[in-house]
């Protein structure tokens, strides 16, 4: 069984494009090259690695070209993209080269580079670009693992919710009444729509460039964060009114200019909430509180020409919805208001085959009706109550795969998503406690945690969530392809199950980049030995092309919606979904 460093070097020798890498910190010796370059070059790596290009082309000018992009990479720290000709085994060559750093676990740095011969425009121009962009992910992850500190957005670089507070605290302890200080709360309008409509992957790339602009603030604003979402705080010492409606309106231009992401250029707005010190309130929490809320009463006017507002009392009003659905959850289990629903999962290999079902969960408030999950989860997350609810939503769970087993033979296992307040230490105790009480095997569940929350992760949670994996439980990675944590976390947590986010499956049909990499991304996961599943498959035509490039598993409208415990075993019982002679293994 090859070790996860010993399989990704794997993987590279076998890729159908070449690749080398070399080490600019000893002279830019090569020290990887793959069979692809060996084939392309007719030299083999052991006369390669170790040299130099100087020993290695005969053109010393052509040599002093190469040393000086591989330079400029290192220098600037981005991919370099240049068609360059190459002397190789067949004479003079055009080839499409990428070249980027990239930055190890220890410290040490590489230059990697992949080369295309597009002079016989082969099948291996097709998959260059995809190969690349998981060659940058990488990179960013590792970087961003480099960076993994407490106070800071690993987006965006800037400080994040926790560095915000304890800076706020610093300046209420430390400041006298006189010097009074503003909070600056920032929330963007028209983000949702973009990032619902090119992906999370355009929406963290724009989410980075709105942080850079805030950045050619730091003078007049020396404490700039990220909350999370499109939710940006400053904070700017003065409370003067005036300069600081200006300040306001100084933001709202920089953002309200063009953003050009590749071929797209994108308009977005703000709305801007301020509270101020000692006038608004004396602890940074209420501070906080009162310029979000100042925020919404903007979001509230829906007015283009108010860009801004400062915190009045009267606003506690405006958030009076907020509110009410934060009491309402705290009651919602006792008053029988929340409740789950399962959505089937199938294989494709076998059509209609039940290979299982993910657990959901819905609010129906009395005072409010249904509550989209969207709505309620974050304010649940926010509120502290999240963990209780999920607490609820396993023992249901478990309830339910009991309730099932006792109701059809070989019933597969059901997934349960944890939250983010759930995945911690002493999560293999409480997961072990549950399946005990219920008397489950461990072979009856799969956990799912999102891309989002593999940030969080440190090597104690990695070790229980192996734990419940050796115990028979599996797990699954939900939203696969919407940020950039994943790639680091593939190497050191194993993955029963991948799942690739709905965002893709939506474009799958029309944008061949997305396919490209949707099918990078099943090779990879098969490579990890872990299956893949399609979520959001509503259309057949995305059946067919998710079945095309190699997917296990579908999960969509299309196949069955979300639906109640009586449904879903009705369509058991009349045959519309067909359990297996024996439980699926998955």
């Amino acid at each position: 069984m090859l070790l996860k460093g010993e399989l990704l070097l794997e993987i590279i020798e076998q890729l159908p494009i070449a690749v080398f890498a070399k080490d600019p910190n000893d002279n830019y010796k090569f020290v990887i090259w793959n069979k692809k370059m060996a084939a392309l070059f007719a030299i083999p790596p052991e006369k390669v690695i170790g040299t130099t290009d100087f020993d290695f082309f005969d053109d010393v000018e052509e040599a002093k070209s190469f040393r000086k992009i591989d330079e400029d990479v290192m220098a600037q720290g981005k991919v370099i993209d240049v068609v360059e000709v190459v002397t190789a085994s067949k004479g003079l060559i055009t080839c499409h080269t990428l070249k980027l750093p990239l930055k190890l676990a220890d410290g040490r740095q590489l230059l990697v580079g992949m080369l295309d011969d597009i002079s016989e425009e082969t099948a291996n121009k097709k998959q260059l670009h995809e190969y690349s962009h998981k060659l940058e992910s990488l990179v960013e992850q590792r970087t961003l693992q480099l960076q993994n500190l407490a106070n800071r957005d690993s987006l965006t670089g800037l400080g994040n919710r926790n560095f915000l507070l304890n800076e706020l605290k610093t300046l209420i302890k430390t400041r006298a009444d006189a010097k009074k200080f503003a909070v600056i709360f920032i929330d963007l309008n028209g983000f949702k729509l973009i990032n619902d409509s090119y992906g999370h992957r355009l929406g963290d790339e724009l989410l980075c460039l709105v942080g850079q602009r805030l950045k050619t603030f730091r003078k007049q604003a020396p404490i700039i964060t990220r909350l999370g979402g499109d939710e940006f705080v400053l904070i700017i010492k003065t409370g003067d009114a005036h300069k600081l409606a200006s300040f306001a309106e100084s933001i709202n231009d920089a953002i309200s200019l063009p953003f050009i992401l590749g071929s797209h250029s994108f308009e977005i707005s703000c709305a801007i909430g301020i509270s101020i010190w000692p006038d608004h309130g004396s602890e940074a929490t209420f501070l906080l509180q009162a310029a979000d809320m100042a925020m919404y009463t903007v979001k509230h006017l829906k007015s283009k020409n108010t860009h801004y507002q400062f915190y009045d009392e009267k606003m506690l009003g405006l958030s009076q919805r907020k509110i009410e659905l934060q009491q309402g959850l705290r009651k919602a289990i006792a008053h029988d208001e929340m409740y789950l629903v399962v959505q089937p999962k199938f294989l494709l290999s076998q059509p209609y085959f039940l290979c299982g079902a993910e657990v959901l969960l819905r609010w129906k408030s009395e005072k409010f009706g249904l509550v989209s999950p969207a709505e309620f989860i974050p304010i649940a997350e926010k509120s502290g109550v999240m963990l209780t609810i999920s607490t609820w939503v396993l023992q249901q769970s478990c309830l339910l795969i009991n309730q099932l087993h006792e109701k059809f033979n070989n019933m597969p296992r059901l997934s349960v998503n944890l939250s983010g307040n759930e995945i911690r230490l002493g999560l293999a105790e409480r997961i072990n406690k549950q399946l005990e009480q219920y008397e489950l095997s461990a072979q009856t569940l799969t956990l799912e945690i999102t891309e989002a929350q593999l940030v969080n992760f440190n090597q104690d949670v990695i070790a229980e969530l192996e734990q419940l994996r050796k115990q028979g439980i599996r797990i699954s990675l939900d939203d696969f392809g919407t940020g950039y944590s994943a790639m680091s976390y593939l190497s050191s947590l194993s993955f029963d199950e991948i799942k690739i986010d709905r965002s893709f499956i939506t474009k799958i049909i029309n944008d061949r980049k997305t396919l490209l990499l949707a099918r990078a991304m099943v090779s990879m996961a098969h490579a990890l030995e872990s299956k893949v599943v399609a979520e959001g498959v509503e259309t057949s035509e995305q059946l067919a092309i998710v079945k095309a490039i190699g997917v296990d598993i579908v999960q969509g409208y299309l196949l069955g919606k979300p639906m109640s415990y009586e449904e879903f075993t009705a369509n058991i019982s009349t045959g519309k979904f067909r359990l297996a002679d024996t439980a699926p293994e998955v």
